[in-house]
């Protein structure tokens, strides 16, 4: 029954012949999303935060093969120090390892032949039996076990299997659940069970002659590219994975899975816990079933797999559950009140939750470490809400030819002057990208343009990553001008600045960092309706600014008042053509001004 490792070879080859990629990170409105029905994310969040609910969390948006949000909030630990969330965090995925390990492999080995979803589980594990009663013997499927309708106990009494074995834990575990007695009569009732995944995780396991965790690998996360998947997490990763719970009075769970089934008795490879992933990383795999079973380039199922694993099961539908996924059942409450009717997700026990709705084109990645330190976290109504705000933010306006530009500058970006150590950037939106050539301004070499038309705070904190692993010399930061125009207020915008100065500081810290003022408009002459009457908070947001560059010990450029006249603080006439944007006699004055601070 093992599949030969020469055809797995094979067929892994052929299918690692397709080089995958991480999703771009792009803006709400690339994606259209309304950036600022989504400022409401960061109000649950940190709410939740401060009543410590949570310690920190990544929320990630993924739609159109892109992530049209990513974000970090909190902490990644409280205990024994803090340590701030980044969007690089790695989290135990807990019971989301189900959907995105378990089920793949199990349809990976259907498409290649080796099993059926309507096999008895005694085809493979013979030690397995049935349900049976004075009357008939029911036969427990392949179906059975993904969806949780096996009669199988919910769990398994872990400590009690751990007294005196006889054999190894993992065998202990296996032999009690192929002999445990039922709960009911297989297919007449749905409960979610670990034990059907462990079961599913055997047989994967007898089929391929190799682990879970090196199948999963082989077949899926290898293939696709992903650096930060995967079960028993190297010790190169450790400083990047979130805590979870403190056990035994002293020891910090980090690295190691949290589930105890999946910990003491399958020692981390489980086939109902014990996955980590990154939020980039588990948008890759959401990806897989918003795009019919590829991501980017590679392939990993087929269409008929994905629809079958995201669909209710024939006669199995008043029970809500999947091939993998919840779709309907009692438990699918992170799906929140707004998204369509055949939406699925998941979630894990450790505050993680996935949720995909495949007619929006959209899939919501919500992880937190809601057990750390001491399991007392509140994330069920979090992740409702914040499904309730994703789903609002969806906008049908046709933005195609802003689209098209943001896709080839950010593509330009990977091709061209790429960022090292000598670079000075400039970081921005349209007053930075309509500057052209600032090398030539500034009269200085390796400078590099790195404005988008358009973009806003959110934007640039979505596309650092590309910025900070070149660790620049320089960084010169004007954002904040689109975020008023779209009506987010200033304590928004501040806090988003803060995040991308923060994320520069820690992961790039020889950086030296100017953070400069937003230029002023001319709403008498300005052709922008939503610009209008935003010349006081443009004020205002300078102020803060000004302020946060202190309180960072960063130089904060003010270059507000050599644009604006003296009487109303309007951007000179002589110096724009639209009210907003610079002419090249407003590019020459500030690129002198700049020369006195960027040396």
């Amino acid at each position: 029954m093992k599949l030969p490792r020469i055809i797995l070879t094979v067929l892994l080859m052929g299918s690692m012949q397709l080089v995958a990629q991480e999703l771009p990170v792009v803006i709400p409105e690339a994606v259209n999303l309304n950036t600022v029905q989504l400022l409401h994310i960061d109000r649950v969040v940190n709410e939740a935060i401060e009543k410590e609910e949570i310690p920190g969390a990544v929320v990630a948006i993924v739609r159109d093969n892109q992530i049209g949000y990513l974000k970090a909030f909190g902490y990644k630990q409280t205990y024994p120090y803090k340590e701030n969330m980044s969007i690089n965090t790695i989290f135990d995925l807990a019971s989301c390892t189900k959907p995105v390990a378990t089920p793949i492999s199990t349809f990976i080995l259907v498409e290649r032949g080796y099993l059926s979803l309507q096999d008895p589980i005694s085809i493979y594990l013979p030690e397995f039996g049935s349900w049976k009663d004075e009357d008939e013997e029911v036969l427990i499927t392949i179906n059975d076990l993904l969806a949780h309708t096996s009669g199988l106990p919910a769990y398994a009494p872990v400590s009690k299997l751990k007294e005196n074995p006889l054999l190894p834990l993992p065998e202990v575990l296996k032999e009690y659940i192929a002999h445990c007695d039922l709960t009911y009569k297989p297919r007449s009732d749905m409960k979610y069970s670990c034990l059907n995944y462990i079961t599913l995780q055997h047989i994967i396991e007898t089929i391929s002659g190799q682990t879970l965790s090196q199948f999963t690998k082989d077949n899926i996360y290898q293939p696709l590219k992903l650096k930060d998947t995967g079960f028993l997490p190297n010790d190169n990763l450790l400083a990047r994975i979130a805590p979870t719970q403190v056990i035994n009075d002293s020891i910090l769970l980090q690295g190691v899975v949290h589930d105890p089934l999946a910990r003491e008795l399958n020692f981390g490879n489980s086939g109902n816990a014990g996955l980590f992933s990154s939020a980039k990383d588990v948008a890759v795999l959401v990806n897989l079933f918003l795009n019919e079973g590829r991501s980017i380039e590679t392939r990993i199922l087929s269409p008929a797999s994905i629809q079958k694993m995201s669909s209710l099961p024939f006669s199995f539908e008043s029970f809500g559950r999947g091939l993998g996924w919840d779709i309907s059942s009692p438990f699918a409450n992170n799906q929140g009140d707004l998204l369509n009717g055949d939406t699925f997700g998941h979630t894990g026990y450790t505050g993680t939750s996935i949720v995909i709705d495949p007619k929006s084109k959209l899939g919501l990645i919500i992880l937190t470490n809601s057990v750390h330190p001491y399991d007392q976290g509140k994330v069920v109504r979090l992740r409702r809400i914040i499904a309730n705000i994703v789903a609002a933010s969806i906008d049908t306006a046709n933005n195609q030819g802003y689209l098209e530009h943001y896709s080839k500058r950010m593509k330009e970006f990977n091709v061209n002057d790429k960022i090292t150590s000598k670079s000075i950037v400039m970081l921005g939106d349209s007053q930075t990208e309509n500057g052209g050539d600032w090398g030539k301004l500034l009269g200085k070499k390796n400078v590099i343009n790195r404005g988008i038309i358009g973009d806003n705070t959110n934007g640039v904190i979505n596309r650092l990553d590309e910025i900070i692993k070149g660790a620049p010399k320089q960084v010169v930061l004007t954002i904040g001008i689109n975020d008023i125009s779209q009506g987010l207020n200033n304590e928004s915008l501040i806090e988003n600045v803060n995040q991308i100065i923060e994320r520069i500081q820690e992961e790039s810290p020889k950086t030296t960092i100017h953070l400069q003022s937003v230029l002023p408009i001319n709403e008498k002459k300005s052709w922008y309706r939503l610009m209008r009457g935003k010349k006081d908070i443009i004020i205002e947001y300078n102020t803060m600014l000004k302020e946060l560059a202190l309180s960072k010990g960063i130089t904060f450029i003010n270059s507000y008042p050599i644009f604006t006249t003296e009487s109303d603080n309007q951007l000179r006439e002589e110096l724009t053509n639209d009210g907003l944007h610079l002419n090249q006699y407003g590019y020459k004055l500030w690129s002198n001004f700049l020369k006195e601070y960027i040396k």
